[in-house]
């Protein structure tokens, strides 16, 4: 995010909206002013919520860039990345905190949790529960401590301004609990697995926008890609929450690849099709691949958890035992095709997947 052009337009903005609620408050010489929306419930005091989204200080104008999409959950396709917009991890329940769980094991490549070092950069690096901000910053340190395994003792626990100045040296991941988009550059510059609940640093991940497209209190979203290891033992669809918590999301873009969105986008990820019939010659084609992969076609006569595919640690396959058909590299669309003749005994037997092995992605399957 280009964080002077952000503050910029977001104190021009606020100066159209300014009624007789407004609030001015003097900084130096420079004026900076702010609408004061009533308390919308969402654990910020008045100064919090301005601070983290001035772009969404009005109440209602959720849709300030009304292009973006509204992504929630956006992982990078080739590096160890994500964003996890269900932010308010104070107010997370079930599903949401397997989710976060997929998210860091994940990016953490699947290390032992209790010899992980973890950087955690929270509101104020405090744990001190009477600052409401240092609230999601505390659940999930109890998370990953008290849940996931890590050590405390390997945990340090930071102020967010670290994400923009300290060396990560000797840490194996990153993780930021807090909304306010510090510039990530410095996380990104020292290739360090990094998962972020602020979506206005997507775009300097290379993954999103890098703008604020919703700030919404919901108990439900949308998985619009499975084939992910964060996703994958969830079904294409809604998801409901055990109860209402604070979200944001952002658009797309880049590397990254939406996993879960506040709306439903329908299937994203590798789509798994033919327009030909069995038996005979078959052409199998896949989309929404990593452009310039190898796409790995398999098959077998059983669905359900397959083996692990090499070098994705704990993502599965979907079809027990299966056998590589052949292999096609992905065009620049992202698209690939595979070609063989499908024998009549095939033929409502057969299931197949494609597999892209570097950016550790499956295919939906089609059944011969």
């Amino acid at each position: 995010m280009n964080h002077a052009s952000w503050k910029e337009r977001n104190l021009s903005h606020c100066c159209k909206v300014l009624s007789a609620a407004a609030v001015v408050s003097l900084a130096t010489s420079t004026a900076v002013c702010m609408a004061a929306p009533p308390d919308l419930g969402d654990g910020y005091s008045l100064g919090d919520r301005f601070e983290a989204y001035r772009a969404l200080a009005i109440p209602g104008n959720e849709q300030e860039h009304p292009t973006t999409g509204r992504e929630m959950i956006i992982i990078d396709r080739t590096r160890p990345v994500a964003l996890f917009a269900m932010y308010r991890a104070s107010q997370m329940t079930a599903p949401g905190w397997d989710m976060y769980d997929r998210c860091v094991s994940w990016a953490n490549d699947h290390r032992d949790p209790a010899t992980t070092k973890v950087w955690l950069a929270t509101y104020n690096g405090t744990l001190d529960p009477g600052y409401s901000a240092e609230l999601d910053g505390i659940a999930i340190y109890n998370y990953l401590t008290g849940t996931m395994g890590f050590n405390p003792a390997n945990v340090t626990v930071a102020h967010q301004s670290t994400i923009e100045t300290a060396s990560f040296a000797g840490y194996d991941i990153v993780i930021y609990a807090w909304s306010y988009p510090r510039d990530a550059t410095n996380v990104v510059s020292q290739n360090m697995p990094f998962v972020t609940c602020s979506a206005g640093e997507s775009d300097e991940l290379g993954i999103g926008d890098g703008t604020s497209s919703m700030h919404e209190s919901r108990d439900y979203g949308y998985v619009v890609n499975n084939g992910h290891f964060v996703t994958k033992p969830y079904s294409v669809g809604m998801f409901t929450l055990a109860t209402s918590m604070w979200m944001d999301a952002t658009g797309v873009s880049g590397n990254g690849v939406a996993l879960v969105s506040a709306d439903n986008d329908g299937y994203t990820g590798m789509d798994l099709t033919t327009a030909d019939s069995c038996p005979g010659f078959m052409t199998l084609d896949v989309s929404n691949c990593t452009p310039g992969n190898n796409i790995y076609f398999i098959y077998g006569t059983t669905t359900g958890p397959g083996p692990f595919i090499p070098g994705c640690a704990g993502m599965l396959v979907d079809i027990l035992s299966p056998k590589i058909a052949g292999a096609s590299v992905a065009n620049a669309a992202g698209d690939a095709s595979f070609g063989g003749s499908a024998p009549s005994a095939a033929c409502g037997k057969i299931v197949v997947q494609a597999v892209d092995k570097a950016a550790c992605m499956t295919s939906t399957l089609l059944f011969l």
